[in-house]
């Protein structure tokens, strides 16, 4: 049986037992979180958030249990208590099923809708400009009672495409934000070989792609293709040679899901789990980043946070258009001044960073209030008690009242 059967008789089965499963009252003190694949820092973060409230007894569902573990002790630095399940395992289902509140990043056993049951959290993996609609290979709706969200305007299409519209957004940003702003021990990067704030971090979203269901899929062709004449270098190629002109030092760090290889171009490439075992999380690394480049990702939407120079390499944007295509509002309207296909405005802009300089910040700005970044404060505490309080409420309309929900911080139960 191959990968893709598997998934899809574990999903026929699970997805009825869940359900059933999740009938009877759940706990409010109960927390289930999910997120795809371990490294996830939006379900890590929040089961961290919500672990260190104190009065919740918080369960973190993994693909690889040791794995997760692992990479929720670089950020748990409070030794918060978590308890790791594997996700495909019958305690996994049974707590999931038993909590009152449920944060998933993808969904999670086929996606029934449990919002008559339980606190559902949509945190998904980032708000950006490529089209929602072709991101997943979900064949159910992801209903959500709510969605935690950076950029309301981008998180509005995601619960439209995911099939479900009527899911609040609350904007707390993004939990895995909070990793950006954490700076990990400067010691830590000599495992690297790089110095904070001292290399230009490119992320590309990835092009072509095969899942671990085994299913394959192209959006436009890869950033290493060279011409058909092969006369032509590919983007890597090209990007690698305007890096070591202007002395720069460019990490790549590419999507877990990219089939493309970037190694062959002389870049340095990290992977998220080699940033991990360096003792700081992918979140934190950026964080530590002196500028990025990148292009239909969403990690440049989180990293306007930071207000350093950014640049949107988009050289196939045309192909990317007719592929995959964009979410509404376009990038290409509420981005523009930062997106180029030119390699001459790619050396400019790792020039003026050599230099130390900024690099369009007025149009950094526009990008953030056209995105309603605007206000926009990242803070644990808040971020927290936002997710009690739906919590709270949830309770309240389920007629339970605020005796079950004890325990839990003021502010969290007065909203």
């Amino acid at each position: 049986m191959t990968i893709s059967a598997k998934a899809r008789l574990w999903t026929s089965i699970v997805r009825p037992l869940h359900r059933l499963l999740s009938l009877p009252p759940a706990s409010p003190r109960r927390v289930c979180v999910s997120g795809h694949p371990d490294h996830e820092e939006n379900s890590l973060m929040a089961a961290i958030l919500l672990a260190e409230a104190g009065s919740l007894e918080v369960t973190l569902l993994a693909e690889d249990p040791p794995d997760a573990r692992r990479y929720l002790g670089v950020l748990n630095r409070s030794g918060a208590p978590i308890e790791v399940v594997d996700k495909q395992s019958l305690r996994g289902v049974l707590r999931a099923s038993r909590a009152g509140m449920l944060l998933v990043t993808h969904g999670l056993y086929g996606s029934p809708d449990l919002t008559a049951r339980k606190l559902v959290v949509n945190m998904w993996h980032g708000f950006g400009p490529k089209a929602t609609r072709a991101s997943t290979s979900l064949r159910n709706p992801v209903v959500a009672t709510v969605m935690t969200c950076n950029s309301p305007v981008w998180a509005a299409a995601a619960t439209r495409e995911l099939g479900s519209p009527d899911t609040k957004l609350i904007r707390t940003g993004n939990p895995r934000q909070l990793a950006c702003r954490t700076a990990p021990d400067p010691s830590l990067f000599d495992r690297l070989g790089l110095r904070p704030r001292s290399y230009v971090l490119w992320m590309p979203t990835f092009r072509s792609s095969t899942s671990v269901t085994g299913r394959s899929w192209r959006d436009a062709p890869t950033l290493s293709s060279r011409s058909p004449d092969g006369e032509v270098p590919g983007a890597t190629e090209t990007l690698a040679g305007l890096a070591r002109d202007a002395g720069v030092e460019v990490v790549v760090k590419p999507h877990p899901a990219d089939a493309d290889r970037f190694e062959r171009s002389g870049l340095r490439v990290l992977t998220t789990d080699e940033i991990f075992r360096a003792g700081m999380s992918l979140y934190q690394f950026i964080g530590a980043s002196a500028a990025m480049i990148s292009d239909y990702s969403s990690v440049w939407v989180e990293y306007l946070d930071l207000d350093r120079p950014l640049l949107l390499y988009c050289p196939d944007i045309s192909e990317y258009l007719t592929g995959r295509g964009l979410n509404e509002p376009y990038m290409t309207d509420v981005a523009r001044e930062l997106i180029t296909d030119e390699p001459a405005v790619v050396a400019a802009f790792l020039e003026r960073v050599r230099a130390g300089g900024d690099w369009r910040p007025e149009a950094r700005a526009a990008t953030r209030t056209a995105l309603g970044l605007d206000g926009l404060e990242l803070d644990r505490a808040a971020m927290t008690d936002a997710l009690l309080q739906e919590l709270a409420a949830f309770e309240r309309s389920r007629g339970r009242g605020r005796e079950r929900t004890r325990g839990a911080p003021t502010s969290a139960v007065s909203g």
